[in-house]
């Protein structure tokens, strides 16, 4: 009876741990014998320690039996499964290769992720799998176990939830947990030990820290919190966060539930109100209850701590409950964060520097066990700046590299690696968090219950849904949630916001171009985008969805189509779709307590103090303020919104004034209909801001409800004539908001108050509008290469976001035909996209444009309509032949064409422009002799109207072309010409390209000193360049510069920065051309079955222009000849998975490490 317990697990009745080392060596052993195959795979569970914290132990062993019960159910009856500790199993499969291996551990994966573990509330799971294979893998039974291990880890760093049967280059083999002791920092741990030993004498003490980001800080402090754990001091750890930072509490909140796996007790504790009184007596219980003397309390990145923290922090310090405190807090060198006070008996500042070269060189045998020289450590000291966390990358990157040989000859280490780019590639390394959510600004008070709960209700649902009022909170603690999970969703968290969407394809056309992804081809856009976010791990925040049918079937679908997606909606009521978990949120808590130390606890106080000391800095909350104070949070039901309001009413009465006003209101409306806001509370305080206004200010701010969103204050001034003064008033009164950019937004509920309140006359309104347009209309005018520096920032990012106003600009002057200032955003629009490269975006807008011309009644026979109309379609054209889609882009070009050959209203400099943009499209398809005569037809018509700029472009096109066909002296004279013609150096992209492609061609040309001379001075241009589109295809042509000349280090780094660059702008044809450079690049590295599979992937791509896929052809048919390799079919993979496979496969070239 006792042996069968030692060989079954007690909570799984799987074989135990004991049983599995002489099972897995009799396995291996008949393996031996017999010849046949045998696998070991072993497994885990994915977060498994989530659900114990968040579920309770009982929980999570009720989810391992049901797991093993899966896993038996899975197996096969010749498998043998062990439960190898915790949430580990392993599974010995006699007769059985690498294939029947990976097959049943995807089996196993499916049965897991398919089925969520029990009720209330089900939980999904996940698992990772690594499996070793004997005889292939290892030569003995600890050698096969000690690889699956190693696969099962590597699956887990790889993002969980995977199975991993094969070899891949390790991540690391640099043991740096293994460093014991700080390196250089003998004199402040002097200083450290010095403090601790004086602390107990004298009571209080203060050490600060300074330092800048990356030294060590935090590995510091935690030497502080060892040290006094060994002199037995309680200690207590403070971390600042940049997403917790506006969460009131919430770096005191996480530091105590650290602290309570120490016997903290923290259950009594409500961190929404919690007092110095309540935190004292916890933490003098916990140090008593410990048996230990005093109190060490870490302070680190104290720039990043919450108000509420840093108060309590100081608050403990001066509290004189403890035997003795001490507080040791880091802050950057050049930080005007106050610290604590310098008046004590004990204190001291160390100041922690980078690590020297001697330091380095420690750090480098140690975790290499690798000597180099003082070269090759003054080389690295430089590249990592002396900072630990760039020496631990560097070091993780020189092995993966395979840069540390143990060889003695340091001149050879010195020679292969001087070279190598490691400040850039150890920047690279760094992780970067996806996202475009709106930076936090204001402070979140309260609702640490409901951020809780959609965090844990997030881990195990994929739709959550916050529903409640109007001015809840709604939109603001998604924001938090989405802020502090970040890093559980490794390819990105997304923000779309549908306040002001209420049609199925504006939602999706939105969703597309948040996720920067391109809609085309012949599949509804709804499958299109499922299919990109199918395989990827996203949390998408949607922010104010419209609950209707159209809309909710739209996110039904994708929840459908992608199953790692998650969904965290904002709504005002639940969404009843299935598998949703929703949370309503009502207004914050409000205080019974009348003492003022209680109610500046409270969130909903807290609230209403933060917003009055915006307009009365010097507001303190007294006796008498306390009952009109709870009157407005009581009227206002706690909502957040209304006591923002409220509170902005403090500029120009008191309390009990505000509260009168409100209840005044209150009352005639509380037997009336709400409308839109819902709530009497909060109508009643926006009326009381309406009866304020004069009635010029009424009209100013019905006025600013004709913008989509944000806009600037130069927009507010010109189109609803509103002055700086009563704009930054409606800003303090949190009637306006700003937003990115300096902009300005109307706060949602109010504008829609004003537009249920007010409507400007019939004239008024056309005014408005025509104001609109021509504000818009003039901002395109401006093409944005004529500016510089921040000015040209500013107008590219005001442009991006006001998108949608831009779009309702446009309208407006076709209703009102107001044609000039149609063809300014026409033709203004595409400068903006060619710039900044977001041609999604481009496409979009151009397709909505002509599809309001189609549709509305204006007389197409009218000459400057037509013209309209063949700009818009021309630029169309422009932005389809960019994405590859060469017949529709023909199709739009060539109607274009006719228009402007038929119109009275003769504009050369258009016609010569859309001649040039359709040669493209057309030598793509591989007629080089149509191209051809465009291009010269474009040429005149640019030199008879003296445009220098277009014959400029038109020559470095014929060179191009000229190229294509072969003529590469005629390139050359080409690309002379039109350098000759940029000499003003006024187009720096420009120049930079030209430059880039006559490099090429004296390259080609066998001119190698002209070459590189050319290609030195592109490349020095190249940062300089202010567009995107051209950058991609400038580093195109440098590679191609440098794969000629033999310099692989920079045809590497170039091809994967324009490889990087195109995976952004969505550049098909350039990314085609790219990656076929660099299957030339690996044949001629003799890594000739890599670069096979790479042009196996890309050949007929469609985007592939007729040169590029000759070249492809070529190359397929000599890899052929030289690998014995028929070659299959075009696969024509996803491209844009194959760009980052390609990318992966360029940590090294034949055994050289990569420059990046």
């Amino acid at each position: 009876m006792q042996l069968d317990q030692t060989l079954r697990d007690p909570l799984t009745s799987l074989y135990s741990r004991y049983s599995l080392s002489y099972r897995l060596e009799e396995e291996v052993n008949r393996s031996t014998r017999y010849q046949t195959p045998f696998s070991l795979l072993m497994l885990d569970v994915d977060y498994f320690k989530s659900i114990n914290d968040a579920f309770g132990h009982p929980r999570g062993d009720q989810v391992l039996v049901e797991l093993a019960r899966r896993l038996s159910q899975t197996a096969r009856k010749t498998d043998i499964i062990f439960r190898y500790g915790g949430d580990e199993f392993v599974l010995l499969l006699p007769n059985t290769d690498r294939n029947q291996a990976s097959r049943l551990g995807e089996r196993l994966n499916e049965e897991v992720r398919l089925q969520p573990f029990g009720e209330d509330p089900p939980i999904h799971l996940t698992i990772s799998i690594g499996i070793a294979c004997f005889p292939d893998d290892a030569q003995s039974a600890e050698e096969l176990f000690a690889i699956a291990d190693l696969r099962h880890y590597q699956a887990k760093s790889e993002g969980r939830d995977r199975l991993v049967a094969e070899d891949k280059p390790p991540e690391s083999s640099i043991a740096y947990q293994e460093i014991s002791r700080l390196i250089d920092r003998d004199q402040q741990l002097g200083i450290l030990n010095h403090f601790l030993e004086n602390l107990p004498d004298l009571g209080k003490g203060v050490l600060k820290v300074r330092a800048n980001a990356g030294l060590g800080i935090s590995r510091f402090l935690a030497e502080a919190r060892k040290s006094a754990n060994l002199r037995g001091y309680a200690t207590l750890n403070l971390k600042g966060s940049p997403a917790r930072r506006f969460r009131y509490n919430s770096i005191l909140q996480h530091a105590l539930q650290e602290a309570e796996a120490t016997g903290l007790h923290i259950q009594e504790i409500d961190f929404d109100a919690i007092t110095e009184e309540r935190l004292v007596a916890c933490i003098n219980h916990w140090i008593t209850e410990k048996g230990k003397e005093g109190l060490l309390i870490t302070l680190d990145d104290l720039e990043d701590f919450d108000p509420g923290s840093l108060a309590l922090a100081r608050a403990l310090f001066f509290s004189g409950a403890f035997p003795f405190l001490g507080i040791v807090y880091a802050v950057r060198e050049t930080s005007k964060q106050r610290g604590f006070p310098h008046d004590l008996s004990l204190q001291a500042t160390v100041t922690l520097e980078p690590i020297s070269e001697k330091g380095v060189k420690i750090w480098m045998r140690h975790s290499l066990k690798f000597d180099p020289d003082s070269d090759f450590i003054h080389w690295f000291q430089q590249a990592t700046e002396g900072k630990p966390v760039l020496i631990r990358r560097g070091l993780l990157l020189l092995s993966q590299l395979q840069a540390s040989e143990s060889s003695k000859d340091s001149s050879k280490t010195i020679e292969n690696y001087r070279n190598i780019s490691l400040k850039e590639m150890i920047q690279e390394s760094g992780y970067r968090a996806t996202s475009n959510l709106p930076q936090l600004s204001d402070i979140l008070f309260g609702r640490s219950v409901e951020l809780r709960q959609l965090q844990e209700h997030l881990a195990m649902h994929r739709l959550v849904t916050i529903y409640g009022l109007g001015g809840v909170g709604k939109s603001r603690l998604a924001l938090q949630v989405a802020h502090e999970r970040l890093a559980d969703y490794p390819d990105g968290v997304y923000f779309v916001p549908l306040a002001h969407l209420s049609s199925p394809d504006q939602f999706i056309s939105l969703l597309a171009s948040t996720l920067n992804m391109e809609i085309s081809g012949t599949q509804p856009p709804l499958v299109q985008i499922g299919d990109h976010l199918k395989d990827r791990k996203v949390l998408l925040v949607l922010d104010n969805i419209d609950p209707s049918e159209s809309m909710l079937a739209v996110l039904a679908d994708l929840l459908e189509q992608a199953p790692n997606i998650h969904f965290l909606v904002t709504a005002r009521e639940p969404l009843n779709l299935a598998g949703e978990c929703a949370i309503e949120l009502s207004g914050l808590p409000i205080s019974q307590e009348h003492s003022i130390a209680q109610l500046e606890s409270s969130p909903a106080v807290l609230h209403f103090l933060q917003r009055i000391r915006r307009v009365q800095p010097d507001y303190l909350l007294s006796e008498a303020d306390i009952p009109a104070v709870l009157r407005i949070l009581q009227r206002v039901a706690g909502n957040p919104l209304g006591i923002e309001l409220s509170a902005a009413l403090g500029r120009i009465m008191p309390a009990d004034q505000i509260a009168e006003q409100i209840e005044a209101r209150w009352t005639s409306l509380h037997h009336e209909r709400r409308g839109i806001l819902q709530t009497t509370g909060l109508q009643s305080v926006l009326d009381t801001f309406w009866t304020l206004l004069s009635i010029t200010e009424q009209v100013v701010l019905q006025k600013l409800t004709c913008f989509e969103g944000s806009f600037t204050m130069d927009a507010a001034r010109a189109v609803a004539e509103a002055s700086p003064f009563f704009l930054d008033a409606l800003t303090s009164k949190s009637l306006l908001r700003q937003s990115t950019n300096n902009r300005l937004e109307l706060q949602e509920l109010f504008r829609a108050y004003l537009l249920q309140k007010f409507s400007l006359p019939p004239d008024e309104q056309d005014r408005v509008q025509r104001l609109f347009s021509h504000f818009f209309a003039n901002q395109m005018r401006q093409p944005p290469t004529s500016l510089g520096g921040e000015e040209k920032q500013s107008l590219l990012a005001n442009l991006q976001l006001d998108r949608e106003n831009i779009i309702r600009a446009c309208y407006w002057s076709i209703i009102h035909q107001l044609w000039e200032e149609t063809s300014w955003i026409v033709e203004g629009y595409y400068n903006y996209i060619e710039t900044i490269g977001c041609y999604q975006t481009g496409l979009a807008f151009y397709q909505q444009i002509i599809s309001l011309l189609d549709s509305q009644t204006v007389d197409l026979r009218n000459s400057e309509v037509q013209l309209i109309y063949a700009k818009g379609k021309s630029r169309m054209g422009c932005i389809l032949e960019h994405f590859g889609r060469y017949s529709e882009s023909i199709r739009a070009l060539e109607e274009s064409l006719f228009i402007l050959r038929q119109s009275k209203e003769k504009e050369a400099l258009e016609l010569a422009m859309t001649l040039a943009w359709l040669a493209s499209p057309i030598s793509a398809i591989g007629d080089l002799s149509r191209a051809a005569s465009l291009l010269e037809e474009s040429l005149a018509l640019f030199r008879s109207c003296g445009y220098a700029e277009g014959i400029s472009d038109a020559l470095d096109r014929l060179g191009m072309l000229a190229i294509a066909q072969g003529n590469l002296p005629k390139a050359e004279r080409l690309f002379s010409e039109c350098l000759d013609n940029l000499i003003d150096g006024s187009n720096t992209a420009k120049t930079t390209l030209v430059k880039s492609h006559l490099g090429w061609v004296l390259a080609l040309q066998g001119c190698r000193s002209q070459a590189a001379s050319m290609f030195g001075e592109a490349h020095e241009m190249l940062r300089h360049s202010d567009s995107n589109s051209i950058t991609a295809e400038a580093l195109a042509s440098l590679a191609e510069t440098a794969l000629e000349l033999d310099n692989w280090r920079d045809a590497e780094r170039l091809f994967r920065a324009g490889l990087e660059l195109c995976l952004q702008l969505k550049a098909h044809p350039t990314a085609v051309n790219l990656l076929t450079g660099l299957a030339v690049l690996w044949s001629r590295l003799d890594k000739e079955e890599v670069a096979f599979d790479l042009l196996q992937k890309i050949r007929n791509h469609p985007a592939a222009r007729y040169e590029t896929q000759r070249r492809m052809n070529e190359l397929i048919y000599r890899l052929d000849n030289q690998i014995a390799v028929v070659p299959g079919p075009a696969k024509t993979d996803n491209l844009e998975q194959t760009i980052k496979t390609a990318l992966s496969s360029l940590i090294t070239i034949s055994g050289r490490p990569s420059v990046r």
